[in-house]
């Protein structure tokens, strides 16, 4: 099995600008643990994801660094 036998073909998206709540309340409706941030030209910012909600700096429990640099807008894992 491949990533592309499991992936999601039409992707949920959000924009820089949407707040916590609306982006805490789309994962709720919608069934789903992250939604991908692009810009005006589509072009992927980062992933936001449920995890992401629950590590915030002003609860102290904020993301520690990750293990590998970005590239290309994704971390390396393994």
């Amino acid at each position: 099995m491949r990533a592309m036998d499991m992936m999601t073909p039409n992707v949920i998206t959000i924009d820089p600008d949407t707040s916590v709540q609306a982006l805490a309340k789309l994962l709720s409706e919608r069934g789903i643990s992250g939604v991908p941030v692009v810009d005006s030209e589509e072009r992927l910012l980062g992933i936001v994801s449920e995890a992401d909600l629950l590590h915030r700096a002003e609860m102290g429990t904020k993301h520690r660094p990750p293990a590998a640099p970005p590239i290309a807008g994704y971390y390396c894992i393994g």
